[in-house]
């Protein structure tokens, strides 16, 4: 997801949020992949891993970054914490349908779709402040933070493509 060099120079927090979102679209795009190929158990691992990575991003933004926002923009962050709510909301729901073998492939192409939106809105938003407003220690600890979460990821991810 993230670069090296992405996590020593914090003044590339905004791009690697905004790399943090096409690995997010990929991630879950290759769960719809494993899902249409049958493999039970690469299907849950990809679920996991996708669900994995989706929540560490939207805690981190809510976590070290949202609080400041919203009082910068107290309307733009509420749709931000809706929104996230929303996306927590669809992804359990896809879970359960995943579970129950009830997964149609267009819902979860929807739900890329509401991801996609999302993201456009974040970048336009949100990653502009928070590359202009949020100090140096404040932009190293959220690619520390999102680092710490998606090297074991992207481990898991090599693991799943391995055994395809």
């Amino acid at each position: 997801m993230m670069h090296s060099q992405e996590t020593k120079d914090p003044r590339a927090l905004d791009e690697s949020l905004k790399q943090d979102h096409l690995e997010l679209e990929k991630t879950f795009q290759q769960a719809i992949d494993t899902f249409c190929g049958g493999d039970c158990g690469i299907i849950r691992e990809s679920w996991l891993e996708l669900d994995r990575k989706l929540e560490a991003h939207l805690k981190a933004e809510e976590e070290l970054m949202l609080p400041q926002f919203a009082q910068y923009s107290p309307a733009a962050a509420d749709r931000i914490a809706r929104e996230h709510g929303e996306i927590r909301a669809a992804l359990q729901q896809l879970g359960i349908d995943l579970d129950l073998h009830e997964l149609r492939k267009e819902v979860a192409e929807e739900f890329i779709g509401m991801l996609r939106k999302h993201a456009a809105y974040e970048e336009q938003a949100f990653y502009a402040w928070a590359q202009a407003r949020l100090a140096r220690e404040e932009r190293h600890a959220m690619l520390r933070r999102l680092v710490g979460v998606v090297r074991p990821a992207q481990r898991s991810a090599e693991r799943v493509a391995a055994r395809e």
